[in-house]
C-alpha cells in the first residue's frame, strides 16, 4: 500500500472521528440548553436531534451562552408585511380599541365551545408575556366574531366528519397526523415551528385524505382546495411573545381563512398544555402563559361558524399540568397519547 492511500485512509479516519465527536458534542449542549439558551425553542425528540436546537439557535445569533430575551420576540421583517395590524402596534403606531366587557346576555351558551381549561400558577411565568393588567379579549358585537344569531352545539361524530376537514398546525399536529391514527380519513398540512407569523406563507408538507404529498403553502392549499371543517391549532411557538400580539396574528388568520373558505366551520384549538416540571421550572414554557393565550384564543369563537375546543382535560391532572406519563419532552404527546387527541376530536364536532 503506498504511503499516499495510507494517508488518506487516515484523513477518512479522521474526518470520521471528528464528525462523530461534534455530533455528541452539539447534542449535549442542545440537551443541556433545552432548557437555558435554548428554552424559547422546542423539539420533537422523537424526530429531531437535540443538536438542532444549536444550529437553530445559531442561526438567531443564539450561542450556549445566550441568556434567553426576557421580553417578547419579534417576527422576522419580511413577514411584518402581511401582519400590518401587528406590526403597527409592535412599532407603536397604532393600539387597536380594547373591547369592553360584554354583557352576560352576550356570552356563548355553555355546550357551544369547550371552555378554556384553567392550571395552577407556579408563579414562574415572566409576566411580560401575559396580557397587559386592564385589557381583555372579549366578544366583538358585531361582523364574523359577534356571537349571535343560532348557535350550534358540540356533538359526537363519526371518521367520515374528517372526509373534508383539513388540520393545520405545528409539530403537534404533525404528531397527530404520525400517531393519532387519522390518516387514512382526514388531511393535514402542518409543520415543526410554524407560529401565527408564518403559517400562511411557509412551505408546509401536505398529506391529503385522497394520497397526496405536497409541499406548499397553507394559502396556496385553501385557494386550490375547498374544506368543510378547518381546524387550527398553533400557540406553543409564540409563548415567549405578549398575549396581545399573539390574538392578534390569529385573528388575522382567522380572518384570512374565512376569506378562502366561506363555508368552512373553523376549530380553534387551544394551546397544549405542558408538564407541571417544566411550568415550575420556566418562564416561558408554563400553563399559566398558555391559559392566558387561549383565553385570548377562545374569545374569538362565535359559536356559529368559529368554534374553541380544548382537549387539555383529556391529557391532563387536576392540576392543569400535561401528565408526566403523556410526555417524554414535558412539550410534546408520547406517541401512544395521540390517541386520546382524536378521540376527543370524534367526541366534540359540529353538525349544522
Amino acid at each position: 500500500m503506498s504511503i499516499h492511500r495510507r494517508k488518506r485512509r487516515k484523513t477518512s479516519y479522521s474526518m470520521v472521528i471528528l464528525v462523530a465527536v461534534s455530533t455528541i458534542l452539539f447534542s449535549l449542549i442542545g440537551f443541556i440548553g433545552q432548557n437555558g439558551a435554548y428554552r424559547e425553542y422546542t423539539l420533537d425528540p422523537i424526530q429531531e436531534p437535540y443538536l438542532k436546537l444549536v444550529f437553530s439557535g445559531l442561526q438567531n445569533g443564539r450561542y450556549p451562552w445566550s441568556v434567553p430575551p426576557v421580553g417578547r420576540k419579534r417576527p422576522n421583517k419580511k413577514n411584518e408585511s402581511r401582519l400590518s395590524t401587528v406590526a403597527k402596534i409592535r412599532q407603536g403606531e397604532t393600539q387597536p380599541p380594547i373591547q369592553e366587557i360584554f354583557t352576560e346576555e352576550g356570552l356563548l351558551p355553555a355546550g357551544v365551545c369547550s371552555p378554556v381549561m384553567d392550571a395552577v400558577d407556579y408563579g414562574a411565568t415572566n409576566p411580560n408575556y401575559l396580557t397587559p393588567e386592564g385589557q381583555e379579549f372579549t366578544y366583538d358585537t358585531s361582523g364574523m366574531f359577534a356571537p349571535n344569531g343560532v348557535y350550534y352545539y358540540l356533538t359526537p361524530v363519526t371518521e367520515d366528519y374528517f372526509n373534508d376537514a383539513i388540520f393545520i398546525g405545528d409539530s403537534r399536529t404533525e404528531g397527530l397526523w404520525l400517531y393519532g391514527g387519522m390518516q387514512s380519513f382526514t388531511s393535514f398540512i402542518a409543520k415543526s415551528k410554524l407560529d401565527v407569523y408564518t403559517i400562511m406563507d411557509t412551505p408546509v408538507p401536505f398529506h391529503g385524505v385522497d394520497g397526496t404529498e405536497q409541499e406548499m403553502t397553507v394559502r396556496q392549499l385553501l385557494s386550490e382546495r375547498t374544506y368543510a371543517k378547518v381546524y387550527l391549532s398553533l400557540g406553543i411557538n409564540e409563548l415567549g411573545d405578549e398575549t396581545q400580539y399573539v390574538y392578534y396574528a390569529y385573528r388575522d388568520i382567522v380572518e384570512t381563512i374565512r376569506q378562502m373558505q366561506p363555508n368552512a366551520i373553523i376549530f380553534l384549538q387551544g394551546i397544549m398544555h405542558v408538564t407541571a416540571s417544566r411550568s415550575k421550572t420556566d418562564s416561558i414554557f408554563t400553563n399559566a402563559n398558555i391559559v392566558d393565550k387561549n383565553e385570548a384564543i377562545a374569545s374569538l369563537a362565535n359559536g356559529r361558524d368559529i368554534f374553541y375546543i380544548d382537549m387539555n382535560p383529556v391529557v391532563c391532572d387536576e392540576n392543569g399540568d400535561l401528565m408526566e406519563e403523556h410526555s417524554a419532552d414535558d412539550v410534546h404527546l408520547r406517541a401512544r397519547a395521540y390517541p386520546l387527541w382524536r378521540d376527543f376530536l370524534m367526541s366534540n364536532g359540529i353538525v349544522r
